[in-house]
Order: C-alpha cells, then structure tokens, then sequence
C-alpha cells in the first residue's frame, strides 16, 4: 500500500497529462476545414458551409455551460475529458459514413458539442494541481501544447491531402483522437483537491485561455438584463472620441465590429480557396502558416506589448489584418494558380497569425483594465456574448454575400469592417 501511494503522489505531480491537449489538438485542429472542403466535395454550396459552421458554433455556446455545470456536479476530471476525446474519435467516424450534407451537418453539430466537454476539466486540473502563482505559465503551457498541435494537424492534412482523398485524412485523425484517449486514461490523474467551476470566473487567466480554446463561446452567463446594456450601446450615448468617456462601451462596440468582420472572413475563406482552383492540400498549407505564425506570436506577444501603448498596438495590428483581407479579396480578382497560393499564404500569415496573436494579447489586458471588479462577471458576459453574436451573424451571412456577390467582396467586406474597429480602438484611453 505504501508503494500505491507514493506512485499516487508522484502521478498527482507530474505534468506529464498536460501533453493529451497535443494529440487531441493534432485531431481536432484540422476538421473545420475538412469539414468544408467535405461539404463542397459532396456537391454542398458555400450556403450550406455557412449554414453547418454557425450551427456548430452556436451548439458549442450552450454546450459550454453544460459541460461546464457536469464538471462542477460531478467533479470526474479524467472521466469528462476521456468522453469528450471519444466523442471526437466518435464524429471521425460519424464524417467516414455518411455521404450527405445533412449527415455532415448532424455530426459537425455532435462534434461541437462533445468537443468543448474537455476544455473545463483541464484548467481546473491546472488550478487543482497547482498553487496560484503557477497558473499564469502553466496555463500559457497549455495553450503552446494546444496551439503546436493544430499546427501538426493541419502539416498532417496538407501531406494527406496531397496524394490521397479526405477520407484518408478522417481515418488518420481518427488514430490520432484514439491516441489522445490513451494518454488521457494513462496519465490524468483526479485531483485530491476539487474546486467549483466558479474559480474559472475569478481570474484573466482562466478568462483568456478559455477564450483560446474555443474561439466563440460564452464564458459566463450574462445578467438579465444584457440585452438592454446592448441595445444601449446605440442609445443615449455618443462617443466622445478625445477621451473615450465611457472605454467599456466603446470596446463592446469596436469588438462587435471586429469579430462581425472575422466571422465572415473565416467561415468563406476554406471554401473560397478551394473554389477558386486550389487543391485541397493547398487549402490546408495556407492554413498552417497562419495557425503556425499564430501559435510562434502568442508566444512572445506578452513581452512586446509590455511597455507600448495598447490602443495603438491595437490600432496598428488591425491595419495590418484589415489590409490583409482587403488584399486578399483583390487577389480572388486577379489572381490564380500559384501566384494566388503565394499571396495568400503571406498575407493570411500576416493577417490571421502575426496581427491577430498581437491584437487578441493588448485587448484582452485592456479589457480587464476597464472593468471593474464588482462588476467583472456582467462585463465580461456582455463582452463574450458580444464575440459570439456577431461571429455568428458572420458566419451565417459569409455564405449569402460568398455565393450571390463572390468571395472577393466577403473578404473585402471583412478588412473594411476591421479597419472601422482599427480606427475606433485608437480612441481607447491608455
């Protein structure tokens, strides 16, 4: 007995269960965008990859709290995270059956809401695990790992796709998601200690990695009365550009313009790539570089930004993106072949990996300078609620604006809209 529980103690602090996010990473970064490409292949339209990517995305905002409140009930860190990873092993499975859009629509649907089950449990392992002043680089650990293994994925599915079909890619993913199953059943292990999912509420930290993990989600519930503080952002009130008199309600509405302008880019932008003659595995190559640069940025973006002024990194990011998208949308006019390949690898690195990485690290420090702490929780669900509204009216009318004007004004229509939050982030106060 003796023996058990010292390989108990020593299992309880070893780090070794933060390296499940790599294979479960290197499993699920890659399926929204074969996601895509299946629908397109199946003789879908941009319609209909609009359609499925904002219902995921809205399924994955309930399933959030759901999940959420199974890990405060129930407290099986290991258990929740094994099932979450089996039902992305599950919906691999479900995409190698079924030949419809319908039935790529209903296993997209069970992915997104079996997905988000693992996110929950792994940060709570970290505040669990660990005393508090190592939770700042124990959770950056957990994005790198999270962030180097969509990167592999999408390396894995460019090669893939090079030579063999998607359902070669499925069924290599699948492996892979039965991998991250073993590695979480080896080595999670239950904490002594459990705290309530409430402690996810208390900290940036836990704020910002949950954001990273998943994109557009919910993070509290909002109060009752959030939609009347929305509405109220076009009422009563005017900018008072100079001194930005009230920061919170011109953050809310300079985001709700951003992630509006992001939702319609990165919904149509697979799909658009891929209409346009690139192959699938070139789809999934210009993807990597972004999600690669993305990940090497997060990395040092926390330094760069340390003693510059946040609203003018902002700014300057955002020019950077909006320009990117712009150019893109040009680039779908008067480019094809490899020149389209190589322009857009360069400007979606720039655009979605080095300016973004950059732009999310200031806002997120401005954002939790600009409330205050008796009302953090009602500010910050009206600002996650914000990200999710408008990705979602993106990403639902990306297809409307993809297939009846053409791609090159969806992505020229997102840089306008970036540059307009460019130019109203710079009103920010310091």
């Amino acid at each position: 007995m003796e023996v058990k529980g010292a390989n108990d103690y020593k299992l309880r602090k070893s780090m070794k269960w933060i390296y499940v996010a790599l294979p479960a990473n290197v499993a699920m970064g890659p399926i929204s965008t074969l996601i895509t490409l299946y629908i397109l292949t199946l003789g879908g339209s941009i319609v209909d990859v609009a359609y499925i990517i904002t219902l995921g995305t809205a399924i994955s905002i309930p399933a959030s709290f759901f999940w959420g409140r199974i890990s405060d009930i129930y407290r099986q860190r290991k258990l929740q995270i094994i099932i979450s990873y089996l039902g992305l092993a599950g919906s691999l499975v479900g995409f190698y059956f079924v030949h419809t859009v319908a039935g790529v629509a209903l296993f997209y649907a069970a992915f997104s809401f079996i997905i988000v089950a693992a996110q929950t449990p792994l940060n709570l392992l970290i505040i669990e695990h660990h005393p508090s002043k190592k939770w700042p680089a124990l959770f950056s650990n957990l994005q790198m790992i999270s962030g180097l293994g969509a990167t592999f994925g999408f390396v894995i599915a460019a090669i893939i796709t090079k030579f063999l079909p998607l359902s070669s890619l499925i069924e290599l993913l699948f492996l892979i998601a039965i991998a991250a199953v073993i590695v979480a059943a080896k080595y999670v292990y239950e904490p002594s200690v459990k705290f309530a999912n409430i402690l996810l509420m208390t900290t940036p930290f836990m704020y910002l990695s949950r954001i990273l993990f998943q994109p557009i989600m919910i993070l509290i519930m909002p109060e009752i009365d959030f939609a009347k503080k929305l509405l109220s952002l076009g009422q009563k009130h005017r900018v008072q550009y100079k001194k930005a008199a009230n920061p919170l309600k011109l953050m809310y509405f300079a985001s709700f313009i951003f992630f509006l302008g992001a939702g319609f880019f990165n919904t149509a932008y697979p799909a658009g790539l891929n209409q346009i003659g690139l192959v699938q595995s070139d789809v999934f190559l210009i993807l990597f570089f972004g999600i690669f640069v993305q990940t090497l940025t997060f990395r040092y973006a926390g330094a760069y930004i340390a003693n510059k002024s946040k609203p003018k990194i902002m700014k300057s990011s955002l020019i950077l993106r909006g320009a990117g998208y712009l150019l893109i949308g040009i680039s779908f006019l008067v480019l094809r072949g490899f020149g389209l390949f190589l322009v857009n690898s360069l400007l979606y690195l720039l655009a979605a990996g080095l300016a973004y990485s950059i732009f999310y690290t200031a806002s997120q420090t401005v954002l939790f300078k600009s409330i205050s702490r008796s009302s953090k929780g009602s500010a910050l669900g009206v600002y996650t609620a914000i990200m999710a509204v408008a990705g979602l009216a993106g990403a639902l009318l990306s297809g409307y604006t993809s297939l009846y004007i053409g791609y090159w004004f969806t992505f020229s229509l997102s840089g306008v809209l970036v540059l307009v939050s460019a130019m109203l982030f710079e009103y920010l106060p310091e």
